[in-house]
């Protein structure tokens, strides 16, 4: 099976590389902003792709020169206090550009999206997928922004989007 990754390099992606790493079935590759993220991904024996999420264009190159079965998009900006446009660009429009560049792949199985713990404060009231979102920071905003297209594109394709929703990562 070919898998991509993006921030295959962060927190979460160094262990998800290591995981797959051990199942000798998968061919992995990631996306690559800098050389010396290229070189942390060849060191870890992964196919590095030189390819800017914000870069519509080098991604559906890198998407179409890879033809991955399986994409896991970990790839986000986190620092809040960067400015707004920043994260936007990073991850929300970044995600926009992935998924346009999945959309026409005949072979992909599952798109894999890492949002966030987007449901803000829940005054105690017990959460459920159907619950409204009550989104306070930025980050947040352009998860949910995400999460939105991926589930219009699923009900209205059945594109193989997957949201993942982890809290409290350490």
């Amino acid at each position: 099976m070919k898998i991509l990754i993006t921030g295959a390099t962060g927190f979460l992606g160094r262990r998800l590389v290591r995981q797959l790493n051990t199942q000798a079935a998968h061919t992995l590759a990631a996306l690559a902003r800098s050389s010396a993220s290229a070189d942390k991904l060849n060191a870890a024996g992964v196919q590095s792709i030189p390819a800017d999420l914000c870069d519509p264009e080098s991604i559906r190159q890198a998407v179409a020169g890879f033809q991955p079965d399986v994409v896991f998009h970990l790839a986000a900006e986190i620092a809040t206090q960067r400015n707004r446009q920043k994260l936007w660009a990073a991850n929300h429009h970044g995600t926009t550009n992935l998924v346009a560049a999945c959309r026409d792949l005949k072979n992909l199985k599952k798109f894999i999206f890492t949002s966030t713990v987007v449901t803000g404060d829940a005054h105690g009231e017990l959460l459920t997928e159907e619950s409204e979102l009550n989104v306070e920071t930025e980050y947040g905003k352009t998860k949910q922004a995400s999460e939105q297209l991926l589930l219009k594109l699923f009900q209205e394709t059945s594109f193989p989007g997957i949201i993942v929703r982890p809290s409290h990562v350490y």
